[in-house]
């Protein structure tokens, strides 16, 4: 194929391959190539490391890159006087990652959390996230009732909104399923989601 040179488009006529771009310096094997319509790679070495196309931009040197989110919303409110953890019921979400390398970042908005407490005893309530409903937990948040004056406060602990966020390595590509559970230590009620309130949940897939 031959170079062509124009006044109106410029340099044209080579589109070059991967591992024999057609815009190089000194290293014949790196640089930039157009082998196909509307794709643009760029290569190092021989060897593609990422490629411009009408899909986007794609290719083993972009890091950062978002592969994949899911996300659920929940209004069913959930309470608990149990001193084991309980599963929080909805308060699940499925991911299957694209490569064991990635990151899994994980986001929940909790709605109107409530700890209800009258007798005066340092109750807590907590939240923990696991891996398919496993007895041990990846992250635990802790609810106590607040101390006043050497006693602690009668009555109820509120918490519009809580923010639980995780971040950890994939580990592998198998369908996994990472569940909210949920205990109080002593007391009377823990309740999440109060009155049908919306709480969120999100997982997403990051390449490093």
């Amino acid at each position: 194929m031959s170079l062509e040179l124009s006044g109106t488009t410029g340099v044209k006529g080579v589109a070059g391959s991967v591992s024999a771009p057609s815009i190089v310096g000194d290293d014949t094997n790196t640089g930039i190539s157009f082998p196909s319509a509307d794709t643009i790679k760029f290569s190092t070495g021989g060897v593609e490391r990422m490629q411009i196309s009408n899909s986007g931009v794609t290719g083993t040197g972009v890091g950062g890159k978002i592969k994949q989110v899911v996300y659920k919303n929940v209004t069913n409110s959930l309470s608990t006087t149990s001193s084991s953890y309980s599963d929080m019921t909805n308060y699940s979400l499925a991911i299957t990652p694209t490569s064991s390398s990635n990151i899994l970042y994980f986001d929940t908005n909790l709605s109107t959390v409530k700890l209800y407490d009258t007798s005066g005893v340092d109750h807590r309530g907590y939240i923990a996230l696991t891996d398919d409903g496993a007895s041990s937990y990846l992250q635990e948040e802790q609810f106590r009732m607040q101390e006043y004056g050497g006693g602690y406060h009668l009555g109820l602990f509120l918490m519009k909104t809580f923010s639980y966020t995780h971040i950890k390595t994939a580990g592998s590509t198998s369908a996994r399923t990472y569940q909210m559970r949920f205990k109080l230590t002593a007391g009377e009620q823990f309740e999440i989601n109060a009155a049908g309130q919306n709480s969120s949940m999100v997982i997403w897939e990051i390449e490093p």
